[in-house]
C-alpha cells in the first residue's frame, strides 16, 4: 500500500471527526438560540407584568401583591434562563474550537496527502524515464 494511500485513509478519519465537530457545533448553536428565544420571552413577560403593575395603582392591594409575587418569580427565572445562556455560549465556544481544531488537522493531513501524491507521481515519472533510458540504451548501444 502506497504511503499516499495510507495518508488517505487517515484524511478519511479526520473528515468523519471534523464532520461530527461540524454537526454537533449545529447542536450546540442551536441549543443556545432556543435559550436565548426563552429568555427574551421571559423579560418580556415581565415587563408586561411590570407596566400593568405600574398602571394599576388604584387596583386592590391584594392584586397589586399578586403582580408584585409573579414579577418576582420571573426576575428569579430570568437570572436562571441568563445562568443557562451562558451556558450554552459557553458549550458553543467549545464546541466550535473543537470544530476549527479538528477543520485545520483534517486541512492539513489533506495537503499532506496532496503533497505526498505529487511526490509519488514525480518518483514514478523518473522511475519510467529512467526504464525509457535503460531501454534506449541497451536497444541502441552507443559502441
Amino acid at each position: 500500500m502506497k504511503r499516499s494511500d495510507r495518508l488517505d485513509l487517515v484524511a478519511r478519519v479526520f473528515d468523519g471527526r471534523q464532520r461530527d465537530d461540524a454537526v454537533e457545533l449545529g447542536r450546540r448553536e442551536k441549543a443556545l438560540g432556543d435559550a436565548r428565544r426563552r429568555l427574551d420571552d421571559l423579560e418580556s413577560y415581565r415587563a408586561g407584568y411590570a407596566d400593568r403593575m405600574a398602571s394599576a395603582r388604584d387596583t386592590d392591594p391584594r392584586q397589586m401583591h399578586e403582580l408584585s409575587v409573579l414579577v418576582g418569580r420571573l426576575d428569579a427565572a430570568i437570572r436562571q434562563q441568563a445562568a443557562l445562556v451562558e451556558g450554552a455560549r459557553i458549550s458553543r465556544d467549545e464546541a466550535r474550537e473543537r470544530w476549527l481544531a479538528s477543520r485545520q488537522r483534517h486541512h492539513a493531513i489533506t495537503q499532506a496527502c496532496a503533497r505526498q501524491v505529487t511526490a509519488e507521481r514525480i518518483e514514478d515519472d523518473r522511475r519510467e524515464q529512467k526504464e525509457s533510458d535503460e531501454l534506449s540504451a541497451r536497444r541502441f548501444p552507443l559502441n
